[in-house]
């Protein structure tokens, strides 16, 4: 998939971020010790490591490049139409409006990629929503929800708000009742009930979407790809969240970049297929 030629440049690039880095901490090092012999050596040297540090563009062109040949490479080899910006993902706003994980103080989003897949439009970006807390003496950090956020246009129609969610999923419970009107329902199969919980605002719209063949394949999906899975059906758009607590697009520095990469970025992507092809996206007949 990845070529001998590609694999050199890019590990090339990365042996020089590395080695970049290392002469940006020894010198940080150097000024530390400085500051005990010479207060004025050592800011020197710490001046010198800010300058070498903000003129430093190694690391970031090793980043541009491993996302351009590895991640955009394995997108537009299995999708059509495909847009993808690295440093782009969904807004703090958008995120917080679909009500689908709880808000916290600090937000990240990247690795946009939009497509379609049999006609079927798709957008992706990873997602990480954490929240700061301090007791006073100390703080920790806890984290909400890490991971890829997907979104599929859907050709049945309606305008309604359906969220599904793991039961053991704690950070994603019933949306606020001062926020959005919503009653929890059960669905005919015991199994899925057992697993999800399911809250909406249209109880018809709920029913109509989730079939049972609908339900099977969301709970298959569950136990192929682990996780912990939310689901949206919001304005004839499916929003699917699995926390993975990692970042499957990003390069690594310490290893060397091999085909194994080009794997683990085509199974994000294999996700996206998996999901049109089983929930059967690409055929849902739009609503008379």
């Amino acid at each position: 998939m990845i070529g001998k030629e590609t694999l050199n440049e890019i590990n090339a690039m990365r042996k020089k971020a590395l080695r970049d880095q290392g002469i940006m901490i020894a010198v940080m090092v150097l000024g530390v010790f400085g500051v005990a012999f010479s207060p004025v050596l050592g800011i020197v040297f710490i001046i010198l490591v800010f300058l070498f540090g903000r003129s430093l563009p190694s690391k970031k062109n090793y980043m541009k490049l491993y996302k351009e040949k590895i991640v955009r490479g394995v997108y537009e080899q299995m999708f059509d139409h495909v847009s993808y910006t690295p440093d782009k993902g969904f807004s703090r706003e958008w995120v917080e409006e679909k009500l689908l994980i709880s808000r916290g103080n600090r937000f990240y989003s990247d690795d946009y990629v939009s497509g379609e897949y049999k006609g079927c439009h798709f957008e992706r970006s990873d997602v990480t929503m954490q929240d700061h807390r301090s007791t006073g003496k100390s703080s920790y950090t806890v984290t909400l929800f890490r991971g890829p956020w997907m979104v599929f246009d859907l050709e049945k129609s309606f305008q309604s708000y359906t969220k599904i969610v793991e039961r053991e999923f704690l950070n994603s419970g019933k949306p606020s009742m001062f926020s959005i009107d919503v009653n929890e329902i059960e669905m005919e199969n015991t199994e899925f009930n057992q697993q999800f919980r399911v809250y909406t605002t249209n109880e018809h719209d709920a029913f109509y979407v989730l079939t049972p063949h609908f339900m099977e394949k969301l709970m298959e999906i569950e136990k192929r790809y682990g996780g912990k899975m939310t689901v949206g059906l919001i304005n004839s758009q499916l929003h699917l969240l699995l926390y993975t607590d990692e970042n499957a697009f990003e390069a690594p520095l310490m290893e060397e970049v091999t085909e194994q990469n080009a794997i683990v970025c085509q199974r994000q992507a294999d996700i996206v297929c998996e999901l049109i092809d089983s929930l059967d996206l690409d055929r849902m007949e739009e609503t008379k």
